[in-house]
């Protein structure tokens, strides 16, 4: 009878990883969703960089650790968010398989009012009380659950969501769905109000602190993303436990998940091995099981983000959002540091006019001082605390990142993210 105990630990793990997400309630209730879904399989520019600015509202209940997570834990999740998006090989949940989707992630350096900022927001929910429901006795509830908890959207609006159209919102919550094993929700695609953003439990969040053991890969932070940029569960409408027909839909592009690499999937996976059918894709971030296996999004899904990225979220991605960069940078082109650009430093450009070597004022970092330096510097005469590039702008797209932050590669050298030289 040795099956029993095996049966049983497989049936719970099914009723467990059957919950783990709860944004399958949400697909419905953003009216803009479907009308846009047939033009995600055109082509798209898959190399070029792009940086979504983040922001983490933490939501505690008046504790100074355990709920009030700590910055270590944050900054560590965002680190790993970049690393599994970037195919990083020295990520965790990085293998062979993990593709470079050339999507990066920056925690905020200013507020919507251009003040600076950790990225990191702290609010006390302890009496978060809504419509009879209470955040410190329930969590939030996932909007269409019949759950006990707090209302999504009034929890967001509290906290106050920042500018949905330059960051993405995310809640960090002690519980959802009044403790039930939802690990994690958000809205697929963009809906243009406090209602986008993810929501995660603290204790899925990052790689340390708060995390359980079973949600301490960080996939839930990926898989969540996922679904912000426009991403449905592998497995969408299906996940019946009585059939593994494969015969979803005929047009990849508008049945079943919408991307076409993924396999036709009726059922949702399990754990990494073992599962009801063999096509179960049970190492792609969308599918559900554990997060031993997950290491990848398809080349299909990395291009239907980026599609939504450029077609839904091009502010979040422009050059005019500043949300990552930090307000009190030094002004440009004040050489003198008397406050402003003005005549002096003008007069330092133009006395290095013709250099092609060692030169001191190379504004646009081509090796030489000629026309394009002093149209850089005139741009910004009589200006100061206004961060304007010192390389193309078009440069401005292509941000990288590493340990020690994001940063641009122009010719060789690098520069912050708003085009001041960093060697």
């Amino acid at each position: 009878m040795k099956f029993l105990p095996t049966l049983f630990l497989f049936l719970l793990s099914i009723i467990s990883y059957s919950q783990q997400c709860g944004s399958d309630l949400l697909i419905g209730r953003n009216p803009l969703l479907e009308t846009r879904s047939s033009t995600l399989c055109d082509d798209v520019d898959t190399t070029t960089q792009v940086t979504i600015p983040v922001v983490f509202h933490i939501i505690h209940l008046g504790e100074t650790d355990v709920s009030n997570i700590s910055d270590s834990q944050v900054l560590g999740a965002l680190d790993n968010l970049n690393d599994r998006f970037r195919a990083n090989p020295d990520g965790v949940g990085v293998t062979e398989n993990t593709i470079d989707s050339h999507i990066n992630f920056c925690l905020a350096q200013r507020t919507p009012e251009g003040e600076p900022t950790t990225g990191i927001t702290r609010h006390d929910g302890s009496d978060f009380v809504f419509e009879g429901q209470s955040y410190a006795a329930s969590g939030v509830r996932v909007p269409g659950s019949s759950s006990s908890g707090i209302d999504d959207e009034w929890l967001k609006t509290q906290v106050g969501c920042w500018d949905v159209a330059y960051y993405c919102n995310i809640y960090i919550v002690t519980e959802i769905n009044n403790g039930s094993s939802t690990r994690g929700y958000a809205y697929l695609g963009y809906i243009g109000d406090c209602r986008e953003g993810i929501v995660v439990r603290n204790g899925a969040l990052g790689l340390e602190g708060t995390v359980a053991p079973n949600t301490d890969k960080n996939v839930v932070l990926a898989h969540e993303m996922g679904h912000f940029l426009d991403l449905y569960h592998t497995f969408h409408l299906g996940g019946s436990m009585d059939s593994c027909d494969d015969t979803i839909g005929v047009n990849c592009c508008t049945s079943g998940d919408r991307v076409c690499d993924t396999p036709d999937q009726w059922k949702q996976g399990v754990s990494c091995s073992g599962n009801f059918c063999d096509q179960v894709p049970v190492n792609n971030i969308m599918d559900y099981g554990s997060e031993e296996c997950k290491d990848m999004f398809t080349p299909g899904q990395i291009k239907r983000m980026r599609s939504h990225i450029f077609d839904e979220r091009s502010p979040m991605i422009s050059i005019e959002n500043l949300a990552c960069v930090d307000p009190n940078g030094t002004c440009q082109y004040d050489f003198n540091e008397d406050g402003i650009v003005s005549s002096p430093d003008l007069l330092l450009v133009i006395g290095e006019f013709g250099c092609t070597s060692g030169c001191e004022y190379d504004l646009d970092g081509d090796g030489s001082v000629g026309s394009a330096d002093l149209l850089l510097i005139l741009g910004l005469f009589g200006v100061c605390n206004e961060i304007e590039p010192t390389i193309p702008t078009q440069q401005l797209g292509q941000k990288f990142h590493d340990h020690t932050g994001f940063y641009i590669l122009y010719q060789g050298k690098k520069y912050d993210l708003s085009g001041r030289p960093l060697d």
